[in-house]
């Protein structure tokens, strides 16, 4: 892995956000920018996480603008801080497992949605037409979006980057967000919160060079393809050397640090490496730089080394995401080389057949611990 990072940590002061216990819900993924052509009306999702049958009524997901030009003085004009287009669950819950998913609509051909969501999980899934994406006013979506896009336009969650927001609005006292509302009209900052709202959880992306050079960000941790120092007091800006596609936590994290989240640059390149492994979408991997195609050679896209090139990303919609936070466990790693793969199924056979032969052989590592699928408290076949 060749992936510089740097972290920038603002003056002090206190970032607007929930402190204390984990909120009761939180983002955990965000797919914002899926490789295939015309992808990003059919293959983005987002998923949030947090106790099973919570009501999200009056939460809110707000995808903030990012972008600003420079001012010739050090700061920025533009509509940075601006609510493009935000998400409204009012009226939906949690699923049973605690999950979240929202998916896009069908494609052109009218090839349904190709994600699989795990039981339990709640699933929302946009009905307003044909390539509508998330939908927009021409086409206004079946699941909550909501965007003052016409056309094309508003279907999508921005490529370019954005700060994701989820808030909570205390209706006895505040009104709910609306498209187009500014949250930083100095072009400096987090003006203070509307009354009655909460920001329970965040992440900031700019996606690119450029809007990292010149844009703004104003979650407790963002992340960007190139420097960029206008962040919230107290926030956490973490650079990578590569264009961001997506967003998640590691594993079951809860925080706002650098190890509780990941970023990376994924592919549909069906070519990828292991013999006898058939590609087929939605099934989008871990990208390399400059990797001919089938190869492990190149630089890893992505802010973390847990996941080797060619790994599928996109398919735990609705379930515990890949990867394991700073100094926690990797569910399911059986041999401990930090990979959740096939390489754990002979491991996990061995500690249910014969635990003394396992802790022989992988010294260190507790199965009931890491083996524990079921929640049970011990290794079993269940």
């Amino acid at each position: 892995m060749n992936c510089r990072f740097r972290s920038f940590f603002a003056a002090a002061g206190a970032l607007m956000v929930a402190t204390g216990a984990p909120a009761d819900v939180l983002i955990n993924e965000i797919f914002f920018d899926p490789p295939a052509g015309g992808g990003d009306r059919r293959y983005e999702y987002i998923e949030l996480r947090g106790t099973p049958g919570l009501s999200l009524d009056d939460h809110y997901l707000l995808f903030l603008e990012n972008e600003g030009q420079p001012d010739g003085l050090g700061g920025i004009t533009g509509d940075a801080g601006r609510i493009d287009a935000f998400f409204d669950f009012s009226g939906v819950s949690l699923g049973t497992n605690g999950f979240l998913i929202a998916r896009q609509s069908e494609d052109f051909f009218g090839n349904p949605n190709p994600y699989t969501v795990a039981p339990g999980a709640t699933d929302l899934l946009n009905d307003s037409g044909r390539e509508s994406g998330w939908g927009n006013l021409d086409k206004p979506s079946t699941i909550g979006w909501n965007s003052d896009g016409t056309g094309n336009d508003g279907q999508v969650i921005e490529n370019s980057g954005f700060t994701a927001l989820l808030i909570r609005v205390d209706s006895q006292v505040g009104a709910p967000p609306v498209v187009g509302y500014n949250m930083d009209e100095g072009n400096d900052g987090l003006d203070p919160l509307p009354a009655g709202w909460t920001i329970l959880d965040g992440i900031g992306v700019h996606s690119e060079p450029g809007e990292a050079a010149s844009g703004r960000l104003y979650a407790a941790i963002n992340f960007g393809a190139g420097p960029s120092a206008r962040i919230e007091p107290g926030a956490v800006y973490i650079e990578t050397d590569f264009e961001i596609e997506y967003v998640g936590r590691l594993g079951d994290s809860t925080g706002s640090a650098a190890g509780d989240w990941w970023v990376g640059n994924l592919t549909d390149d069906p070519r990828r490496p292991g013999a006898g492994i058939t590609f087929t979408l939605p099934g989008f991997v871990m990208s390399a730089a400059d990797t001919p195609a089938g190869q492990q050679t190149g630089d890893l896209e992505s802010s973390t080394d847990q996941f080797p090139y060619g790994m599928i990303i996109t398919n735990t919609l609705g379930a515990p995401n890949h990867g394991v936070p700073e100094g926690g466990v990797l569910a399911g790693d059986m041999n401990g080389d930090g990979v959740l793969d096939a390489f754990d199924v002979g491991p996990f056979e061995l500690a249910l057949a014969d635990r003394a032969a396992y802790a022989a052989a992988y010294p260190g590592i507790d199965p009931d611990l890491v083996g524990d699928f079921d929640s049970s408290g011990v290794l079993d076949a269940f």
